[in-house]
């Protein structure tokens, strides 16, 4: 589904990158060659295919990141990798990470991703899911992100009470 979701592989080589003799390891922070960190990566062993996530919260693009990660990534796949950049909304690596040229040399290897991406991947996780307490996690986890990263609110039953009180005060009497 995060393959599809992405369009991180030709549909007909999903299949090979997922078969069970494959070992896909996941990395948190892999130290790259110029020692950057990339704050997950998917490695495919036999496939020899990976997938970076850069996730952009806070901190700002640093010199020649995003280029030093692709650089990274195309010598240990020979080639054979995406790089997703994932941000609140969406934005682009800035020039000073990569430039103008290599961006769009590389341009078919870096997907960009916002977090209503995510949201919308999780909506697929949940309706696939069959363990009730998971699939309430992932439904919390979608709520979290729209409230905290894309400014969406809920009227949960403490907001309805307090949004009640200050258009009646006088119920406080009561």
């Amino acid at each position: 589904t995060f393959l599809e979701h992405f369009q991180l592989s030709d549909r007909d080589k999903i299949p090979t990158l997922l078969r069970a003799d494959e070992e896909i390891n996941v990395k948190c922070e892999y130290r790259t060659t110029d020692n950057r960190r990339i704050d997950v990566t998917v490695f495919f062993r036999h496939a020899r295919f990976a997938i970076g996530i850069e996730n952009k919260i806070y901190a700002q693009d640093q010199k020649n990141q995003v280029q030093d990660y692709i650089h990274d990534l195309e010598i240990k796949t020979e080639g054979n990798y995406k790089l997703l950049y994932l941000s609140p909304n969406g934005h682009d690596p800035s020039e000073g990470s990569i430039g103008k040229g290599k961006r769009e040399e590389s341009s078919d290897k870096i997907k960009i991703v916002s977090y209503r991406m995510i949201v919308d991947l999780l909506r697929k996780y949940e309706s696939v899911c069959r363990a009730d307490n998971v699939r309430g996690f992932i439904r919390q986890f979608q709520q979290y992100i729209k409230q905290a990263y894309l400014g969406e609110s809920f009227m949960g039953e403490s907001n309805f009470v307090a949004d009640y009180v200050r258009k009646h005060p006088d119920i406080l009497k009561h």
